[in-house]
C-alpha cells in the first residue's frame, strides 16, 4: 500500500491529466470587460417593443402546431381552434408591434 491512500489503493491527491492538443485561444477585449446592461445603450420604446415581439412569436409558434396537432391527432376541434385562434393572434400582434415601431422610427416619433 502506498503512503497516502485508502484500502483501495486510491489517493487523495488529485490527479493533473493533459490534454492533447494546442491551448484553445483568448481574446483580450481591447475595451475593457463588457457590460451587457440593457438599461444603458437601448432606449426603453426599443426594448419593450423587442421583448414584446418576441413574447408574441414564442406564443404563436407553441399554439399554432400545438392547435394543429390537437386537431389532427384527437379531432377536438374545438380546443385545437382555441389554441390556433390564439396563436393566429399573437402572431398578428408581434406583426402590428413591428409595423407599428418601424413606421414611428421612419416618421421620426420615437427616435432617441
Amino acid at each position: 500500500m502506498l503512503p497516502g491512500s485508502d484500502d483501495a489503493g486510491r489517493t487523495s491527491d488529485p490527479v493533473e491529466i493533459e490534454r492533447p492538443g494546442p491551448e484553445p485561444p483568448s481574446v483580450d477585449d481591447p475595451r475593457g470587460a463588457v457590460d451587457l446592461e440593457a438599461g444603458d445603450d437601448v432606449d426603453a420604446l426599443l426594448l419593450r417593443t423587442f421583448w414584446g415581439a418576441v413574447i408574441a412569436v414564442d406564443v404563436a409558434m407553441a399554439a399554432i402546431p400545438l392547435g394543429l396537432l390537437v386537431i389532427y391527432f384527437r379531432g377536438d376541434l374545438a380546443l385545437g381552434g382555441l389554441a390556433l385562434a390564439v396563436g393566429f393572434v399573437a402572431a398578428g400582434a408581434a406583426v402590428r408591434c413591428y409595423l407599428t415601431f418601424r413606421a414611428d422610427r421612419r416618421n421620426g416619433e420615437a427616435a432617441p
